[in-house]
């Protein structure tokens, strides 16, 4: 694996539809490298986003890394020259004009952690991670477990502490 640098727009939907279902959503820069021959990965965060005007929650997907994503080869030879010639790529990342190689164990981490939810800003990925619950009454459970201690910051009881030892529905 290999980390490009992306030019502005690269991460863009491809305007080009395809009806495989296994080539479509992809961005501008994934489909050049696809088609080149690569196998490209560009990680993806998820956020709720609300409808300015209707107030309607609906969920998009922002690069992770803005800028950059990451190449691999399968036989592991790389013609950088079609490789560069790709849209969307503006050059590849290394050290005194070499490419250097990231270890495919740090994509696989990262790859398990975007299927996992933990780059997720989603009620579904709370959930998941255990950050909140499918319910008021499970969200509350999870934030005042039954012997933890709490202390009251508003209302006539301000600045006491106290002892959770029940939850109940409100």
């Amino acid at each position: 694996w290999y980390v490009i640098r992306l030019r502005p727009g690269a991460t863009r939907p491809s305007p080009l539809r395809v009806r495989e279902t296994s080539q479509s959503g992809l961005s501008i820069v994934e489909r050049s490298l696809f088609d080149a021959g690569f196998d490209p990965y560009v990680p993806r965060t998820r956020r709720e986003l609300r409808h300015h005007r209707s107030k309607k929650i609906f969920v998009r997907a922002f690069p992770l890394f803005t800028g950059y994503a990451f190449v691999g080869t399968d036989d592991g030879e790389v013609d950088w020259w079609r490789l560069c010639a790709c849209d969307g790529v503006a050059s590849v990342l290394g050290r005194s004009g070499e490419p250097r190689p990231v270890p495919s164990s740090d994509v696989d981490t990262i790859r398990s952690a975007e299927a996992a939810m933990m780059f997720d800003y989603t009620r579904e990925a709370h959930i998941a991670r255990g950050q909140e619950g499918r319910t008021k009454f499970e969200t509350a459970t999870l934030r005042f477990p039954v012997g933890s201690s709490v202390r009251a910051s508003q209302g006539p009881f301000a600045g006491y502490h106290g002892l959770v030892e029940d939850v109940t529905a409100r």
